[in-house]
């Protein structure tokens, strides 16, 4: 495995597609543990945390089940972190911004950490990632994308609601 070669680990006892268990110089030295939103953490006590596209476009577009996502995160999610003594977990956040209104647009704003925002263009309109993908594929996989707003939410990182709101963000 890539990770006992990378690492200079070797498999604890524990090895599944959800949890591993890695040893250093033949003693415990840690969990990987993967679990899906809305997973019952509590008890676990993790020192590191890395989430992986919390949401998902279907239920970031319904005021309910984002007040849903809401509440896990800030109760299940945060409540399980250590922060006693100082000890706090470090936290991780990765994913698209599926909806305006979603919980990692609100996170992203927030000055609990250092948050960064990318998109397949700079702010300067140069790619972001040149050698991957040049101006002209990405032009070319713009072309390919069905709609503008699949568009600015999956490459652009600025999910808009409609391609035709009833009231223009330029109106305001």
């Amino acid at each position: 495995s890539r990770i006992v070669n990378d690492y200079r680990v070797t498999a604890g006892d524990i090895w599944r597609n959800d949890e591993i268990e890695v040893l250093v110089g033949g003693k415990h030295h840690g969990r990987i543990v993967a679990r899906g939103a809305g997973a019952q953490i509590r008890g676990q006590h993790p020192t590191e945390l890395v989430i992986d596209d919390l949401e998902n476009r279907e239920e970031a577009s319904s005021e309910g089940p984002r007040e849903k996502m809401r509440a896990y995160f800030y109760q299940d999610l945060w409540g399980a972190l250590r922060h006693e003594r100082g000890n706090r977990t470090r936290t991780k956040i990765v994913g698209t911004f599926v909806h305006p209104l979603g919980l990692l647009p609100e996170l992203y704003e927030m000055d609990w950490w250092v948050a960064r925002k990318y998109a397949v263009y700079n702010p300067d309109g140069t790619p972001l990632w040149p050698d991957y993908m040049d101006d002209a594929a990405l032009q070319a996989l713009r072309r390919e994308v069905k709609t503008e707003s699949a568009w600015m939410a999956e490459y652009m990182n600025q999910p808009i609601v409609s391609e035709n709101p009833t009231f223009l963000r330029e109106s305001f």
